[in-house]
């Protein structure tokens, strides 16, 4: 990885007039090489998921919204599922804590070493630069992005007094990927790139891609340059290109204000069932309870990224998801369990049927497994191996501890499997954690919880859920699938009938999907 250069000096004869009225953002010491010629995430035309794009950083957004971008030549758009960070330990004048002409020295917490890419942002430093248009406008603000920079560092390079660029705006700009990183969301590093002469900008607004950046850089080392920063955004690329229309416009888009708190759904297809043409995108209903609320509440859960089986536990066979076995390692894109929270899925295990579980049986849920491994149980079920090698995951519901500041991350899975019918009514009545654990203390109530080696990535959304199905209908396309995993049995003989019961079902023969590292999703 090459590092990002300074800030010349030679800028200020060409950019300091410019730059005094419209600022920059900020940078990272990373650079990668120039993506493939062709790239097959790009075929098809992006469908955005969004009802309302959400490209302005409006409240009712919730931090979820829409740019676009270029990679490889082609228009592609970004999907944005949190807030930026800037790191603090660089020192900032400005409101947001973002400062430009000094790079990051830490990275997001929790954040692994290798699961960061650069974002890129050319921002023209002249007057009345053709084409006009920029994917981000000054104002109003783009979704998730900072408001204001600390510039006092170029204060010399610049031509202005460093008094007035310590809360400087963000000026309009583009961006630019040279990975899409599997389509997966992660935290990219944003170099700024200033551009000071209408050639330059010719060259990479048309060629659209970080060889055409490079190109021009390289032709032009005295208007074009690199300005590191310390500024974070967190996004994804969605499949596909976008199409020309709606590369060269800027959506204001955004949904009506919550009503009564209730949860803004800006989905137009929730996906809660997932299909290719969801993207890996969609929306599941869970329940909100920790071990000390009596009563819990309704969620949504906005689910961006396939699931992650440890694969380091993974019996022999083709599956990773593993019952019997939690998982020994976090996914690659963080450090450790500090920064993930426990989701509980209760799951019927008796023959009597549940109306309107969350992830309905025979459906595969957004982002979910579809099989799991159960041969570690085989004697313990008193079934062969080979029948339970790629079990398929029963219906469920989904009860989480924590909002997390409605942020995303990854989630372990512990399945809490109920034997008693009973009992699943008093877990659904509560909704809550605290239930789960009240029940569990006597076995006689058939409650158990099962550790796993799967991690689901989702995000709350904020205000209350749908307390029963109501999502819309999901794109017309076949099952997304994956391999999976459910269970690790804490008390065996309360499961023998549950589980028996359930392999009428049979084993389906689907390949697993495993969470992206360093750009690639792993089969």
């Amino acid at each position: 990885m090459g590092r990002v250069r300074s800030p010349r000096r030679m800028l200020a004869v060409v950019a300091a007039a410019a730059l005094a009225g419209s600022m920059l953002i900020l940078s990272s010491p990373i650079a990668v090489a120039a993506g493939p010629a062709a790239d097959p995430l790009n075929t098809g035309v992006t469908a955005n998921p969004l009802k309302y794009a959400c490209e302005d950083n409006a409240a009712s957004c919730n931090h979820v919204g829409t740019t676009n971008g270029w990679f490889n030549g082609e228009d592609v758009k970004f999907l944005y599922t949190q807030d930026f960070y800037c790191d603090k330990t660089v020192k900032s004048g400005a409101a947001t804590g973002c400062e430009a002409g000094a790079s990051y020295k830490q990275l997001p917490p929790g954040t692994a070493a290798g699961a960061i890419d650069p974002l890129y942002i050319p921002v023209a430093l002249f007057k009345n630069p053709t084409p006009s248009y920029v994917q981000c406008q000054a104002s109003p603000m783009c979704i998730d992005h900072p408001a204001t920079v600390d510039l006092s560092a170029l204060s010399s390079v610049l031509g202005a007094p460093a008094s007035a660029l310590k809360n400087a705006m963000l000026p309009g700009h583009d961006h630019i990927v040279a990975t899409r990183n599997g389509d997966a969301p992660e935290w990219w590093p944003v170099v700024v790139v200033g551009v000071a002469d209408q050639a330059s900008w010719t060259a990479i607004t048309t060629g659209k891609s970080y060889a055409a950046l490079k190109a021009a850089e390289k032709a032009s080392p005295k208007t074009v340059l690199e300005v590191p920063t310390n500024v974070f955004l967190w996004f994804q690329t969605l499949p596909g290109h976008v199409s020309t229309a709606e590369a060269g416009t800027n959506s204001t888009a955004v949904p009506p204000a919550s009503t009564n708190g209730a949860a803004i759904d800006n989905l137009k297809n929730d996906c809660t069932t997932a299909a290719a043409s969801c993207g890996f995108v969609g929306q599941t209903r869970a329940w909100l309870g920790d071990a000390n609320t009596a009563q819990g509440s309704d969620v949504n859960l906005l689910y961006s990224a396939p699931y992650f089986c440890d694969s380091s536990v993974q019996k022999a066979g083709a599956n990773a998801c593993e019952a019997g076995a939690a998982a020994a390692k976090v996914p690659p894109d963080i450090t450790s369990t500090k920064y993930t929270d426990p989701l509980y899925i209760p799951t019927p295990l008796f023959k009597q049927a549940v109306p309107d579980l969350q992830c309905a049986t025979g459906l595969n849920c957004i982002d979910h497994p579809m099989t799991a491994d159960l041969s570690r149980l085989a004697t313990t079920l008193g079934v062969s191996a080979a029948a339970l090698a790629n079990f398929t995951l029963p219906g469920h519901d989904h009860i989480i501890t924590t909002r997390n500041g409605d942020a995303p991350e990854w989630w372990p899975v512990t399945v809490v499997g109920v034997t008693n019918p009973q009992s699943f009514a008093l877990i659904e009545q509560a909704r809550s954690y605290a239930e789960v654990k009240k029940l569990e203390a006597d076995p006689k109530n058939g409650v158990l919880e099962v550790p796993t080696n799967i991690y689901l990535f989702f995000q709350s959304v904020p205000g209350t859920g749908k307390s029963t199905a109501a999502f819309n209908p999901i794109p017309v396309g076949p099952p997304q699938t994956g391999g999976g995993s459910t269970a690790g049995l804490q008390y065996p003989a309360l499961v023998v009938v549950g589980i028996a019961l359930l392999l009428g079902a049979g084993a389906a023969g689907t390949a697993g999907v495993r969470r992206r590292r360093n750009g690639k999703i792993a089969a």
